[in-house]
């Protein structure tokens, strides 16, 4: 039995996964939940993916007592982890290392895909 709520959080969060890297992307717990990676996928790519199950973890946690889930808030909260991201890297010497693994999430944030009141 699945609380709908979150099953159709997932579906969204499924969605926005698929178009940031174009390509499907199958919902499996072992992936979302227990952060296996996805074959066929790079490093960075996984890494991202990571970040964006981190990130719908986080939203569900938070609002784990709310009726509704957020997309944009699950959003703000991808944007905190990359800009947490930019940081360490900064301060690693790694800028171009956080700019690989991050490129597929700037270049959806201005394709036409993302929803215009979040940009």
């Amino acid at each position: 039995m699945t609380c709908p709520i979150v099953e159709n959080y997932w579906n969204a969060i499924i969605q926005i996964a698929s178009e940031v890297f174009n390509n499907p992307i199958l919902r499996a717990p072992e992936h979302s939940l227990l952060n296996y990676p996805f074959h066929g996928f790079d490093k960075s790519a996984n890494y991202l993916l990571l970040q964006i199950w981190s990130a719908a973890r986080w939203v569900i946690a938070l609002n784990w007592i709310s009726p509704a889930l957020s997309v944009p808030q699950f959003i703000f909260r991808l944007n905190y982890i990359q800009e947490m991201h930019y940081l360490t890297a900064i301060i690693e010497n790694k800028r171009e290392n956080h700019n690989t693994i991050w490129q597929p999430w700037e270049d959806f944030k201005k394709s036409p895909a993302f929803p215009l009141q979040l940009r």
